[in-house]
């Protein structure tokens, strides 16, 4: 009884997190009508966040003459386990660098680097919902 449940279980979420992922893969961004304007970098270089390592960004853009500073890189989650991979993208956005902010037309202090969630972290999802399915559905057959 609990194999099967553990089963069913297994299959509805594998089954969720797919969906999920394809909808973010293959679905409208919202952050796609974010408004770009310039920016500059004012720090950047990776930290420890006892979790992962991950790029520690800030930069600061105007927008109706107020200055706004943020650290939002992309959506979704930057950790790594690896300083190298943190260290690489931090490198994309050099201290002093002119960049561009993508920023919320609603929400001004809401800004982004990049737009897109890291396909990487997609394919991670999708991978992890297919095994879940198949774990479940081994467990169901009883093999």
């Amino acid at each position: 009884m609990v194999d099967t449940a553990f089963a069913i279980l297994a299959i509805i979420v594998g089954s969720a997190t797919v969906l999920v992922t394809l909808a973010r893969s293959f679905g409208s961004n919202p952050r796609e009508h974010w408004v770009p304007v310039p920016g500059r970098v004012v720090r950047s270089s990776i930290m420890w966040s006892g979790e992962g390592y991950q790029p520690d960004i800030a930069y600061r853009y105007v927008i109706d003459g107020i200055e706004y500073e943020s650290s939002s890189v992309s959506p979704g989650i930057s950790e790594t386990s690896f300083r190298s991979l943190a260290r690489k993208r931090a490198a994309r956005y050099p201290e002093g660098a002119d960049i561009i902010v993508y920023v919320n037309p609603a929400n001004p202090s809401d800004a982004l680097l990049e737009t897109q969630i890291p396909q990487i972290g997609l394919l991670a999802f999708f991978v992890g919902g297919l095994l879940m399915i198949a774990v479940g559905a081994v467990r169901l057959a009883g093999w």
